[in-house]
């Protein structure tokens, strides 16, 4: 059994704050930025989080120390309670548990913790092993399963004002065959070897016995004998299908649209997980999207730039309007049109148009003199 106070160098009666300021000085000695690379220095730091997780807590803490108060304990009273047997003794009497658990509450996400503590899997430890690696037939599922993740590609247009696009995914079904159980027709599931079809196996540890969910029937007692030979066991085959996907106005990138039970198959009893699409938003040739905000660039004639002009705009929604450009307007100025941006439903967003004034590479005599005449006018070209 793990010594969390030697791990910690502090003494079985060390106050928190000596834990703490033990804990402190050594995660930063062994911390993995200071060690890049160094799979020792990253197992010593997990170790120490390990070992300040438990002992940090009060409660925690005394539960630990309890546990290995009864880990320690040598002997036998009246030559009973042996290894397995699921009892431990003490000096006051005898304590009957099935699993960690009832012996000393719910340590949550701290379980896998103390499944270290005594070393499960390890030298010493009584621990059945399968001959093949568990698998999760159609039989096994009792959960729900993951949900699936795909990029879908939106055009820029479409992520702006909402539509439909049409996209081919992957879906999971039951099998025909088998009808999902993914057992061959006219066979049945046999009784797992490695349980004998209770669903749970024994691990001995010293003094402790804990029970578990068999690995290799995922806890159901029962194994998948014969295959169906078209879905392989799973209970389920995947087909694509071309389904039309409504997408929402002003939706962002990487924005995720979820298709309720569009996911993976989840046993002839459990319900199908969710598809969940993850955007991306194709580039536009002309416009670019900034939080709320649209941004084009619009070719404006030189003269029109000099002198003045109106030009027509589209907007990104089709709708033209009308931009005045001032006299002697200079490359790259912005025009802002209010509330013509994106509309997220709180409020909405600005179209900018950026002027991008046309230099023309070839000027006739006359409009050579004309620029030459303009230059003086102005006090250049002297």
């Amino acid at each position: 059994m793990k010594n969390y106070y030697e791990i910690l160098g502090v003494s079985e009666k060390a106050s928190a704050e000596e834990i703490k300021k033990s804990f402190r000085k050594l995660a930063m000695k062994y911390h993995p930025d200071r060690h890049p690379g160094d799979k020792k220095a990253e197992a010593k730091f997990k170790e120490l989080s390990e070992a300040y997780e438990i002992l940090k807590d009060p409660e925690k803490r005394q539960k630990y120390d309890q546990m290995r108060q009864y880990a320690n304990f040598g002997g036998y009273p009246g030559g009973a309670g042996g290894p397995g047997s699921g009892r431990v003794y003490t000096s006051g009497g005898q304590v009957n548990f099935e699993n960690l658990g009832d012996l000393f509450g719910d340590f949550g996400r701290m379980g896998d913790v103390f499944r270290s503590i005594f070393d499960f899997g390890g030298g010493g430890a009584s621990r059945p092993r399968s001959t093949r690696s568990p698998r999760r037939t159609a039989q096994t599922r009792s959960q729900k399963p993951a949900n699936v993740r795909l990029k879908i590609k939106v055009p820029f247009e479409t992520a702006i004002n909402g539509g439909k696009v049409s996209i081919k995914v992957p879906i999971e079904e039951a099998c025909d065959q088998c009808k999902g159980t993914g057992v061959a027709p006219g066979s049945k599931p046999a009784t797992c070897p490695e349980c004998g079809g209770t669903g749970s196996v024994t691990m001995s540890q010293g003094f402790f016995s804990v029970k578990r969910p068999c690995q290799r029937c995922m806890g159901t007692g029962q194994i998948n004998a014969q295959p169906c030979s078209k879905c392989k066991g799973n209970g389920a085959v995947v087909k694509h299908k071309t389904i039309a996907v409504k997408i929402p106005k002003g939706i962002k990138d990487g924005g995720k649209i979820r298709l309720k039970g569009q996911g993976k198959y989840g046993g002839p009893k459990g319900a199908k997980s969710d598809l969940i699409l993850i955007v991306e938003i194709e580039k536009h040739d002309n416009f670019e999207r900034k939080g709320d905000d649209i941004y084009a660039k619009v070719d404006i004639k030189l003269e029109q730039a000099v002198l003045g002009a109106k030009v027509k705009i589209r907007t990104l929604g089709g709708k033209i309007v009308e931009l005045k450009i001032p006299p002697g307007t200079q490359p790259g100025a912005k025009f802002k049109l209010k509330g013509l941006g994106i509309d997220n439903g709180k409020k909405k967003g600005d179209f900018y148009i950026i002027a991008n004034v046309k230099i023309p590479s070839k000027l006739s005599d006359k409009e050579k003199e004309l620029f030459k005449d303009y230059s003086k006018m102005h006090g250049k070209g002297k």
